[in-house]
């Protein structure tokens, strides 16, 4: 759209804040009877799947949250009444959304670059508490995903050692807590997996809110959580959310961390959806809306790639690797502010500019020199244009705010 293109990346030419358009594929005869057939039917099944999914989210309310409260005194049977619960509603609701299988693949450098091997089994099974989980955002599917990728039935006395603390046979390997950054002072607050939901596509606060929020830096809240057993930070660097096809500007909160980091366990991941029709991606637009959807397709696609263990950061055998754009830009345009965005994110967050580089590496995703302050004027933008809601945003002490 050209009253968007302010917002296209010169390097790349991608606009990574609007909803992605479907590819063109040429149809058979067959495939759009199916589809006039679809029109009918889909409506209906995406109905019945959206009342599924509030039927669900208000089963985990009353069991996930309200049960967890009740049982605060018993730490860790709250710990094992949470986690378990939310598996198994949160696995549902992706499979209601069409995500029925979501396949993981273990990408290693040390073969070529941008070699994939698929994982044996789970690849992120050494993830514990305190522990950094590095993701590009794209959708709130990916928050979902990381809140149920969590369950292990190995029993703890064939491992040697608890893990995250808990007694129970049963344990989990993410169960993560989620962050919200703040561009303004680089750091973050903890927030709820539903917090983390509203912060999908919402415009970004900059500044943390006014009311009383404990605020760390990374590590300060790494050491914690890894200390009280909270579980595995999540951080979405990116600040806020893109299209999938593009990553933005980090917000230079990898500071404070050297490389190779010895301190701090970094594991990066990155999210790439694929469709035909619908992209699961949200970056802008009602919610509501998207959930339908996406309900109304049969199937959805995700794939979910780590980077290996002895190439990440932290790992003492970490190389480093080019920061500049992977990705040659069309001949029409220019990667000069691609060049210099990455080459300023380098002096002010060497570590940053290593993940930032080793995510796009692994998800074959180009950068952009788009950031977050982007995102923001261009959600003003489009708000302004289509006469929608202001954007309501979830703050970390658990209120929202309206933006005037």
């Amino acid at each position: 759209m050209e009253k968007y293109s302010r917002w296209r990346d010169p390097g790349t030419g991608i606009q990574p804040f609007l909803p992605p358009v479907p590819p063109n594929i040429d149809k058979s005869f067959l495939s759009t009877l199916s589809n006039i057939g679809g029109y009918v039917l889909r409506p209906l099944l995406a109905s019945l799947k959206l009342l599924l999914i509030v039927i669900l989210a208000l089963l985990y309310l009353v069991l996930v949250d309200v049960g967890g409260l009740l049982l605060t005194p018993l730490s860790s049977l709250r710990r094992f009444w949470r986690r378990l619960f939310s598996v198994i509603l949160i696995r549902f609701g992706l499979v209601l959304v069409g995500f029925f299988w979501i396949p993981t693949e273990t990408v290693s450098l040390r073969r070529g670059r941008g070699h994939a091997i698929k994982a044996q089994g789970w690849p992120a099974r050494n993830v514990k508490s305190g522990d950094v989980i590095v993701a590009n955002w794209t959708s709130y599917i990916d928050v979902l995903y990381l809140a149920f990728r969590s369950y292990n039935t190995n029993r703890i006395a064939l491992q040697g050692q608890p893990i995250d603390r808990s007694p129970h046979y049963f344990t989990f390997r993410f169960d993560p807590i989620f962050t919200q950054i703040y561009p303004a002072t680089n750091q973050l607050c903890r927030i709820s997996l539903w917090q983390a939901l509203q912060l999908c596509g919402a415009y970004p606060d900059l500044e943390p809110p006014e009311q009383t929020v404990r605020m760390y830096t990374l590590k300060e809240l790494a050491k914690e959580a890894g200390d009280k057993g909270w579980g595995p930070v999540v951080v979405f660097p990116e600040a806020t959310t893109s299209n999938g096809r593009a990553l933005l500007k980090f917000v230079p909160i990898f500071r404070e961390c050297k490389l190779p980091e010895e301190k701090l366990q970094l594991h990066v991941m990155a999210f790439k959806y694929e469709y035909d029709n619908f992209a699961p991606a949200y970056t802008v637009g009602s919610k509501p809306l998207h959930l339908l959807k996406l309900c109304s397709q049969m199937y959805n696609t995700l794939t979910v790639k780590y980077l290996a263990s002895n190439d990440s950061p932290s790992s003492p055998t970490f190389v480093l690797i080019p920061t500049t754009t992977s990705h040659p830009a069309p001949a029409s345009t220019t990667s000069a502010t691609v060049t210099a965005v990455t080459s300023a994110l380098a002096e002010e967050d060497p570590a940053g500019a290593q993940i930032l580089a080793l995510m796009g590496t692994i998800a074959r995703i180009r950068r952009t020199g788009l950031g977050v302050l982007d995102k923001r004027d261009f959600l003003e933008y489009y708000w302004s244009r289509t006469g929608g809601a202001p954007a309501r945003i979830a703050v970390g002490g658990g209120r929202e705010k309206k933006r005037r």
